[in-house]
């Protein structure tokens, strides 16, 4: 069963919120590679909502370390974060 994770970040400035959204674009494919597909959704001008999806616990699992290191390293610009991890159970994807 795919997993899905859901994060919520509050960052200090809209700056702030761009320069981390760069910053993830870059190191993506090396820290979050088994994760299947990553949606980033501006929820304000200062907050952040990451959906990442995973084809089951265990790649998630691996991928945690890099999350951590990810959330220490962008650390100082956030007010606050938090995650929820759990099954994926509805999807759909219209193919065009």
């Amino acid at each position: 069963m795919s997993i899905g994770r859901v994060s919520m970040r509050e960052f200090a400035n809209e700056e702030v919120v761009s320069e981390c959204q760069t910053y993830y674009h870059h190191i993506r494919e090396a820290a979050f590679l088994t994760a299947q597909l990553v949606v980033n959704i501006p929820k304000g001008p200062t907050s952040l909502i990451s959906q990442a999806f995973y084809p089951s616990y265990e790649p998630a699992v691996r991928n945690l370390e890099s999350l951590i290191k990810f959330h220490d390293q962008i650390n100082a610009t956030h007010r606050g974060s938090f995650y929820y991890l759990g099954d994926m159970s509805y999807s759909f994807h219209k193919q065009n």
